[in-house]
Formats: C-alpha cells, structure tokens, sequence
C-alpha cells in the first residue's frame, strides 16, 4: 500500500512539472507571436514612412517638371532617389516614357497604321534580337489595318483595342515576360496621338532605330554631349550632328509622361520581415 502511495505521489510530481513546462511553451510562444506582430507593425509603419518620403519627393519633382520647355537626364527631376529607415534601402527614380517608342502610336487615323511607327518598331525589334513577327501580332490584336491603295474596296473599320498598362501586352501572341522584360527601356504606351521621342531622355539604340541615315559613330559622339549640354530643341540637336536628316518631326526635347520605379531592400540584419 505504502509503494503505491510512493508511486502516485510521483506521477503527481511528474504530471506538475509536465504542466509547468506546458504552460511555459504557451508562454514563450505567445510572447514569441507578440514579438513577431510587433516587429511587422513596426515594419510597416517604416514603410508607410519611406512611401510619403517618396511621395513628396516626386511632388517636388512634378513642380520642377511643370511647364518646362526642355526635359533632359542632366536636370534634377532625373536624380535617383535613395533613403535608408531602420535598415531599409528605398530606392526610386522617374522615368521618361516620352523618352521610349510608344507602341500605341501604331494607331493612326481611322485605326490605319502609322508605316513610318512601324518602321521604328520593326528596326526596334531587330536591334533587340527579337522576333519581327511581334511587330504583326500587336498589328493583329489591335486590329489596325494597312493603308488602302487606290482601287482597293472600301473595308469595314474593325474594333481597336487599346492598352493602358504595360503588363495588359502580354494578352497579345508572343509578348511573354522575357520579351517585355527586354522591349520596357526602349517602349511605352501612351495616347495614340503621341509620337514624338525626346532627344535627351531616348536611349542610344533606340535613336539608332529612328535615324539610321547617321553613322552610328557620329551619333553615338553627338548624343554622349547632351550629359552636359542637352538640346534645346531638334534643330539645336540637328545643327550639332551637322548630317543631313530626312525628318525630324517625331523629334522633341519636351516630355508629358512619366512613370515612377521603386525598390525595397534590407541593407542590415534585422527581425523584422522583409517588405
């Protein structure tokens, strides 16, 4: 009788020290879950923080931007961003998307494809390595058609489509992630009435495309000049490259259209999550 009573008194203690061990993991995981929730809070008011940093940022460049007759690289609109909160890293930058072949601009009159933005996005492509049947599937999937020559029956106008954001292309055959990983610096899409590209903000290659009259070395040597000294206006650029052009009309220095490129990073150790 004695042992069993030994016995019973030992389950008891051991049931005890179960339970005290029991509570004392519910304990640390809940302070555990606290700790976590708070760090994500914390977390995402820095965020929150670095955001309206952001935004008052491009406001103050908006204001710099308004009205302004030229729009280059070298002004401080162009500057990139950076910030750095409790081991965050944000940066940003605006982008010129006059300073890029709008794709829209296909589109001319009636829904009647513009041949010369065709010739511009066909010699994209090529300068790119990229498939020219592209090209005909945007074509397609717009549903423009070709000038008509006289003689040639009078066609129904078919239904546009039109695109607003960059990530609705790949709706169209063959625009898959890779390809307009590769096209965005050089492409845009904006109203269809805009054409024009502007001289100090478009991309080497892509002013390449657009004047493939100019040799590449003279071109290359006039465009390098405007880190320092922009062009004022297309004539100003045409006077300097001192090469004859067949037309410089789809040629501006001026841009409406911009677009905003941010990035988070953690640049230390820390408990909170990454954004």
């Amino acid at each position: 009788m004695a042992l069993t009573v030994k016995q019973e008194r030992g389950m008891a203690v051991v049931m005890a020290l179960l339970l005290v061990a029991l509570a004392a993991s519910a304990a640390s995981l809940v302070l555990w879950q606290q700790s976590l929730w708070w760090h994500q809070v914390e977390s995402d008011r820095q965020r929150a923080q670095m955001r309206l940093w952001l935004d008052a940022e491009i406001s103050w460049a908006q204001s710099r931007l308004k009205d302004s007759p030229v729009v280059a690289h070298s002004q401080p609109w162009a500057q990139a961003l950076a910030a750095i909160e409790a081991g965050y890293l944000l940066r940003a930058n605006l982008q010129d998307l006059q300073g890029r072949l709008n794709l829209n601009a296909l589109a001319g009159a009636g829904g009647v494809i513009d041949l010369q933005q065709l010739t511009y996005y066909r010699g994209l492509l090529q300068q790119l390595a990229l498939p020219a049947s592209l090209a005909d599937s945007l074509i397609r999937w717009r549903g423009l058609r070709f000038p008509q020559t006289a003689g040639e029956p009078v066609l129904e106008p078919l239904p546009l489509r039109h695109l607003a954001r960059w990530e609705s292309l790949q709706q169209v055959p063959g625009y898959s992630t890779e390809v307009l990983a590769r096209l965005e610096p050089y492409a845009s899409l904006l109203a269809d009435e805009i054409n024009t590209v502007n001289l100090n903000t478009a991309p080497l290659l892509l002013l390449q495309v657009m004047l493939p009259e100019v040799p590449p070395g003279r071109l290359s040597s006039v465009v390098a000049q405007r880190d320092e000294h922009y062009f004022r206006d297309a004539m100003d650029f045409k006077q300097r490259l001192n090469h004859p052009l067949e037309d410089v009309a789809r040629l501006t220095t001026r841009s409406s259209f911009f677009c905003c490129g941010a990035r988070y990073a953690i640049v230390r150790n820390s408990l909170a999550s990454a954004p």
